[in-house]
């Protein structure tokens, strides 16, 4: 996902003559432009998908900061179900295993939010992992304090499969 302020052309009806210049300029423009941070480029919004599904996107590494997954079905207000930790690679890509929904939840929306997270949320994270693997309850948290305000979300709908 792109993020432009604002990208304004003067031309209306350019001539072919102008066409090579403007070409360039749209290219340098593209070629300038950062992705969001963090960045999920995989599943796309609206993408059908199954109950399990890497998750990949585009993030830069943090010092004292995490980058976390959580998923919620549309509606669930603030319960987010956290996901494995994904790894930021020195070139900034990424990717986690995420599930999505259970059996009974084909057809509905889920939202896939990637955000970076300080040392106190990554703590409640954790905690959630540590209850989840000795209880074996893995209900949803509300959603730990972000580090910052950027963060990215995608909508997919949970396929039959």
């Amino acid at each position: 996902m792109f993020h432009l302020k604002r990208c304004r052309f003067p031309l209306k009806n350019p001539s072919k003559a102008q066409l090579p210049g403007i070409l360039a300029s749209i290219l340098a423009l593209s070629a300038s432009v950062a992705h969001a941070d963090p960045d999920i480029i995989k599943p796309t919004a609206g993408e059908t998908v199954c109950i399990k599904v890497f998750v990949e996107g585009q993030a830069k590494v943090r010092d004292g900061l995490r980058l976390g997954v959580l998923v919620q079905p549309r509606g669930f207000g603030n319960n987010y179900w956290p996901q494995n930790w994904p790894v930021v690679r020195q070139s900034g890509k990424w990717d986690t295993l995420t599930f999505i929904g259970n059996n009974t939840d084909q057809g509905l929306q889920f939202r896939v939010v990637a955000a970076y997270f300080y040392p106190a949320a990554q703590a409640k994270i954790k905690k959630y992992f540590d209850d989840g693997k000795r209880t074996g309850d893995w209900r949803p948290i509300p959603f730990p304090q972000p580090a910052a305000p950027n963060l990215d979300e995608v909508t997919v709908v949970r396929g039959n499969c």
